[in-house]
């Protein structure tokens, strides 16, 4: 049977342990939810500090997925605290023995008696001796005695429960005091880490970026989820601009001081370029040539794009080739034919910034670019042609098709705009949008959009067609469907080929200012016109010395070639047949009169029938009408003339002769002073021989230019012997076998060969061979041309002599007529005077 009192005083002892388990577990408690609290402070501030930071750093907000990193560990961190210095420790099984050994501990004057108690109380043995049971009664009952006077607080060592909850308290205290006094703060904390907000923070600045489009400064909106397509090679220029919407605080947004732009090409390549402020809220960078795809981020003050703008690198809009298809006037007479008769467009392709078409002249002009195209601008000088999808004048991004062409005002006048037909206009360009084909005519009759070519001119019938002015700048621009336009226009000058007059360069020849009254006028030279001469033919009108000075003059009288132009020639040579390259006009059927004067001009005409055709009246030429004693006489003046110039150049000959047979000598001495002799006298020879072959090389060819001179004049006065009908047979054979064939043997055959042997003295001399043979080589020639000169000059000579007698015979045969004139005279007066004797007396 239990004891009543034993019991009682186990009662007492598990109080005491029980209380002691109830303090440390509250102790746990405290200590573990404040250590908890720490933790969670300290992650706060931790959170708070990092988010700061990455802000700052990047001006962008942390990504939520490592928010949400931040904010699993930090709850990891939190539960295991707990667990370990909350859960885990109130979850500890703290028995009874254990904790009498706590205190056995802390107050060693139980000295085991605890213990021994606890043991005593949980397994009781009966069996024990009635000595043991009274001493452990005695050891429970002293034990008893002691515990109330223990004091069972000291077992807790209480410094680390108050470092724990004072640091609680502190973080709580903290934040507290931080909500309170800066609330933004930690709303931005709560949307970032509670609210896990993609961006949550209120920035001071806001910027928006735009791109500025060539040609004309188009600003575009820059879209993250868009790409910007920029033409390859080009320079890509940002607008930056501070937001101009409200900021959500109400406050001003603040204007940052330097704006950068970051970029990063698909190579992987970064770069920095800092903006330029140009405005008061604007900055303005340029990227030079870029050639790679890119990702920009504008960063100014607290912003920064969080979403890199992209930019895609696209080809530029251009031109490949052009080609044009042309259709000439009919009276040029270029169209080739088809099988039908009708005209097949001359296919020219553009190789160049310039083309060159005749006036008046029809072509398709097909365009070819590299890519499809929104739409095109084409300036004819001050005119314009605009066709395909444009934006209207608001810029809204709807585009509609719009055709229209402007002829620019003259002197003030406003510009004429006419629309064009629409279905005809998107025919312009073919289905891909890659080929534009322009309706041109060249002309001066009409200008803008016609209905059809005026008459005359080539082009489709019914089908309207763009009149451009001749020699005009063709300026195109084009804008693809990227939306990049060309910055610089393709420039291609239109240059018109105008049908010129013909252009005439005649000249008489054989023929001189006086004639005979049965003369020929020979009439050599071409006429040229840009596409074909119809006609041409002479035209005379005379002058008749018995007119009065104040009688009208007489009109110009025409006169067919004997071979006129045909197949409408560009170029056509004067000529009676082949051999005969000159047309000539016989004046015999003229009925001359001496002293009259016949002017002569050739006259021409082309085959335009849209302007003209044209008339080139070519120089005229004057001849006043003598007698054939008068024109011999000239003729012998001027012969005369020439025949002292021979006697000239013969003179000079035989200087060179004789300064050659100088030479021999010096020659003869060379060849013996280079054996052996004198250095200075071998120098003196040399130069001697050299001067002599200088001096004769430069006398022959100069009087070989005279005398080549004087076979001309000479044959002048040939062909004028022939042409004024004064010439005999006899005459003529003289002067060409006797005068004119030693002169043309002379100029052609033996000044040459004397002029290359002289030449060969030369050669000699500085190659040191000996020079004397080439010496008398030469003086043998020139004495053969010598010898023939006087064979000329004595023919020249007896020329002149039957000349001056023919002059003599012509002269005492007009003494004669002078004389027989005034005996008739004589004869008539005094029969009238005899007749009047009788009658009046």
């Amino acid at each position: 049977m239990a004891d009543p009192v034993r019991s009682d005083t186990f009662d007492k002892l598990r109080q005491v342990l029980v209380g002691l388990r109830r303090r440390i577990r509250r102790y746990v408690l405290i200590e573990g939810i404040s250590l908890t609290v720490c933790v969670l402070g300290t992650l706060f501030w931790v959170s708070l500090l990092l988010e700061w930071g990455y802000f700052r750093l990047s001006n962008f907000e942390p990504p939520i997925a490592l928010r949400a990193i931040l904010i699993i560990g930090g709850i990891a961190l939190t539960v295991g605290t707990a667990g370990v210095w909350v859960i885990s420790r109130l979850l500890r099984n703290m028995q009874l023995r254990s904790l009498a050994m706590v205190l056995e501990r802390r107050f060693p004057q139980l000295d085991d008696r605890l213990i021994l108690a606890v043991e005593t109380s949980e397994s009781p043995d009966e069996a024990t001796t009635r000595m043991n049971r009274i001493l452990t009664d005695r050891a429970i009952g002293e034990v008893v005695d002691l515990l109330p006077t223990l004091r069972i607080g000291d077992v807790f060592d209480a410094l680390p429960l108050r470092r724990a909850a004072l640091a609680a308290l502190v973080l709580i205290a903290s934040i507290a005091v931080f909500g309170a006094t800066n609330a933004d703060a930690m709303s931005t904390w709560w949307r970032a880490f509670v609210g896990f907000e993609d961006a949550y923070r209120m920035r001071a600045t806001r910027l928006t970026t735009s791109a500025v489009l060539p040609p004309d400064e188009r600003v575009v909106r820059l879209n993250p989820e868009s790409p910007l397509k920029h033409p390859r090679g080009g320079d890509l220029s940002l607008l930056i601009e501070v937001s101009d919407t409200p900021r959500p605080d109400g406050a001003e947004w603040v204007i940052p001081e330097q704006v950068t732009v970051y970029s990063r090409d698909g190579r992987g390549a970064s770069s920095v370029v800092p903006a330029v402020q140009v405005g008061e809220t604007q900055f303005r960078v340029v990227i030079e040539e870029v050639v790679d795809d890119l990702r920009l981020w504008v960063s100014g003050n607290d912003y920064t794009d969080r979403v890199p703008y992209v930019v895609q690198i696209v080809d530029a809009p251009r031109m490949d080739s052009a080609a044009l298809a042309i259709l000439y006037p009919a009276y040029m007479q270029r169209n080739r034919q088809d099988e039908d008769g009708g005209p097949i467009p001359d296919a020219t392709p553009l190789t160049g910034p310039a083309v060159e078409i005749p006036v008046e002249s029809y072509f398709d002009f097909e365009i070819t670019f590299n890519k499809p195209m929104l739409n095109a601008r084409v300036r004819f000088g001050g005119d314009e042609l605009t066709i395909g999808d444009f934006r209207d004048s608001t810029g809204d991004a709807e585009r509609s098709f719009r055709a229209a062409y402007v002829v620019e005002g003259i002197e003030g006048e406003p510009p004429t705009r006419t629309l064009l037909e629409e279905n005809w206009a998107r025919g312009l360009w073919d289905e891909t949008r890659t080929r534009l084909t322009l309706p041109l005519l060249v002309t001066d009759a009409a200008r803008g959009v016609i209905s059809e070519p005026p008459e005359g001119r080539p082009g489709p019938v019914g089908q309207p067609l763009f009149a451009v002015p001749p020699d005009v700048l063709m300026r195109l621009w084009v804008e693809d469907f990227d939306e990049i336009a060309t910055v610089e226009p393709v420039r291609i000058e239109l240059r018109a080929i105008p049908d010129l007059p013909p252009e005439i360069n005649t000249r008489p020849t054989g023929i001189g200012g006086l004639i005979t009254r049965t003369a020929v006028i020979p009439v050599a030279g071409q006429v040229r016109d840009d596409f074909g001469i119809r006609d041409a033919q002479f035209e005379y009108q005379l002058q008749a010395k018995s007119a009065p000075d104040d009688a009208p003059q007489a009109g110009w009288i025409p006169r067919t070639l004997r071979r006129p132009p045909s197949g409408l020639p560009t170029v056509f040579e004067l000529g009676r047949s082949d051999d005969e390259e000159y047309e000539w006009l016989d004046t015999a059927p003229l009925d001359l009169e001496l002293g009259d004067v016949l002017s002569v001009v050739v006259i021409a005409e082309d085959a335009n029938d849209l302007i003209g055709p044209q008339v080139t009246r070519g120089e005229v030429f004057q001849f006043r009408v003598v007698t054939a004693e008068e024109l011999l006489g000239v003729l012998f003046n001027a012969e005369l003339n020439q025949r002292k110039t021979f006697e000239q150049v013969i003179e000079e000959i035989e200087d060179v002769r004789t300064d050659l047979s100088g030479a021999i000598e010096n020659a003869t001495k060379v060849s013996t002073l280079r054996e052996s002799g004198d250095r200075d006298e071998l120098r003196t020879a040399v130069l001697a021989v050299r001067r002599s072959a200088d001096r004769a090389y430069a006398e022959l060819s100069q009087n070989r230019q005279s005398t080549a001179t004087i076979a001309d004049e000479f044959r002048q006065i040939f062909q004028q012997l022939v042409n004024n009908r004064i010439h005999t047979e006899a005459q003529l054979e003289r002067i060409d076998s006797r005068i004119l064939e030693p002169l043309d043997m002379l100029v052609d055959n033996s000044f040459p060969a004397a002029t290359d042997s002289v030449a060969e003295i030369r050669r000699a001399d500085r190659e040191t061979r000996p020079v004397e043979p080439y010496l008398r080589r030469s003086i043998d020639q020139v004495e053969d041309m010598l010898r023939t000169m006087r064979e000329v000059l004595d023919e020249m000579q007896s020329l002149a002599d039957m000349q001056e007698a023919l002059q003599e015979l012509s002269s005492i045969y007009k003494d004669l007529s002078d004389v027989k004139a005034k005996t008739k005279e004589e004869q008539k007066r005094d029969i009238l005077n005899n007749l009047g004797g009788g009658l009046f007396e």
